[in-house]
């Protein structure tokens, strides 16, 4: 068992005392009751924990934002910037999803996470804020779009997983979402009609030059307009394609004497997964014992909303593992799977480990320019340059005059950081290189 200070302790009692609370809502929302009642009753939970809660942020429709913290004024007011950890969670399309696809468990992890982060805030062990945010489909992307991500030093959620999937995502397994994005072409002249049929006839052989998981499919059509759903690995690849179907629309618009206007709608990001924070949630897990399966490559999966924040703040979001019995998620018999005991037990018992891993994210300055630096070079990597974060109360160490220029990011050794009142000293974070390792 881990030997804990007090915030982990705190943290450790706090998701004890809210377990009956936690599992009886996670068997309500099983039931499938609407978004609008789900949100009622999260709110209410989160309420009774301390949180202050707010709806609609930010304008987008069907979300909760429910905050914690714990500020030390004099600090602040000394340059300490405290850390800020985020628990994000799915309201689902379909009510039938809160057992079918198992909605009600990954929001039972990510409350449980929350509650216990903010315990170790309420008892005054830790310096930070927390955030929990629920929203329907897509809500991340908007939120994104409309800045309510950069605040957030770290994001971390939850998505139930078939048999044989449930692991923390890690170097060695992709664990990428497809980007995506719906670009609408508008023809103009009299032969639009003509362009249109063309384009859509076009397409088959558009597609089959394509390569790296990339595709286009129209997804309507009518006697001026085609929408098309474009999907790709990355936001490069997304804009590569994009320009592949600008240039083939352009060319047969012309071909019937006909003009055309390409809207490139919102883009869905492909997900990068921080590598340093799942493999400290994965730490925990191994010393909690959480049942995890065997970490296996797989095949990107379909696109969602968490990509847009993980271009933004370190993420992750981890594979619950429900059961052993087999069974796909959105059946029937997977929903079954989702109101046991077993599933319950799971969720809290990862929600725990977010919970811990929140707590290195508030109290480690270190670890978090880490992970945020692992996203800077995964960046780098899709050709996007990003600043690294500069937190108050964090200052460079120069002994002896001037360090020299190096590429890369920050290290561990080149920080010190100003603490509050009555605050130990942080702890060195683990061993959290960039090589590939086994972790099965």
């Amino acid at each position: 068992m881990l030997k804990r200070d007090a915030a982990r302790r705190a943290t450790h009692d706090a998701i004890n005392d809210a377990r009956a609370r936690i599992i009886e809502l996670s068997q309500t929302l099983h039931a499938g009751p609407s978004n609008d009642s789900a949100l009622d009753l999260i709110e209410k939970v989160l309420g009774d924990a301390g949180f202050t809660t707010d709806r609609d942020i930010a304008g987008i429709g069907g979300t909760l934002r429910a905050v914690r913290e714990h500020r030390d004024r004099e600090a602040e007011r000394k340059g300490l910037r405290h850390g800020h950890t985020a628990y994000l969670a799915d309201l689902p399309n379909n009510p039938a999803d809160w057992a079918n696809r198992g909605s009600n468990a990954a929001v039972a992890a990510t409350l449980t996470a929350a509650i216990g982060l903010a315990a170790a805030l309420e008892q005054r062990h830790e310096h930070g804020i927390v955030t929990f945010i629920i929203g329907p489909g897509g809500w991340k992307a908007a939120a994104a779009a409309a800045g309510l991500i950069e605040p957030f030093d770290s994001a971390l959620g939850v998505h139930t997983a078939a048999a044989g999937d449930g692991y923390a995502y890690t170097i060695s397994q992709t664990g990428d979402r497809l980007g995506s994005l719906v670009a609408t072409l508008r023809f103009a002249g009299d032969n639009a009609s003509d362009a249109v049929r063309d384009l859509v006839a076009h397409i088959p052989a558009l597609q089959d030059d394509l390569v790296d998981h990339r595709s286009i499919a129209v997804t309507s059509a009518d006697a001026t307009t085609v929408s098309l759903d474009v999907q790709g690995p990355s936001r490069s690849a997304l804009i590569e394609t994009s320009v592949t179907l600008q240039d083939r629309a352009e060319k047969i618009a012309a071909s019937h004497g006909a003009t055309v206007v390409v809207d490139l709608g919102q883009t869905i990001d492909d997900m990068i997964v921080n590598r340093i924070l799942s493999r400290r949630v994965k730490t925990y897990g191994d010393t909690f014992k959480l049942p995890m399966d065997r970490i296996r490559k797989t095949e990107p999966a379909a696109p969602d909303s968490w990509g847009n924040v993980s271009y933004i703040t370190p993420s992750v979001d981890v594979a619950l593992r429900v059961t052993e019995q087999p069974a796909e998620p959105g059946s029937a018999a997977f929903g079954a799977l989702t109101n046991t005991s077993e599933a319950h037990d799971q969720a809290l018992l990862l929600g725990e480990c977010l919970a811990m891993t929140g707590i290195d994210v508030l109290r480690d300055a270190t670890y978090r320019a880490t992970a945020d630096d692992q996203l800077v070079k995964a960046l780098q990597e899709r050709g996007i340059n990003r600043a690294h974060r500069r937190w108050l109360g964090i200052h460079r160490v120069q002994p002896g005059g001037k360090k020299p220029k190096r590429k890369g990011g920050p290290t561990v050794t080149d920080f010190r950081m100003v603490r509050g009142p009555g605050l130990p000293p942080p702890p060195m974070p683990a061993d959290d290189d960039d090589e590939d390792e086994d972790e099965s």
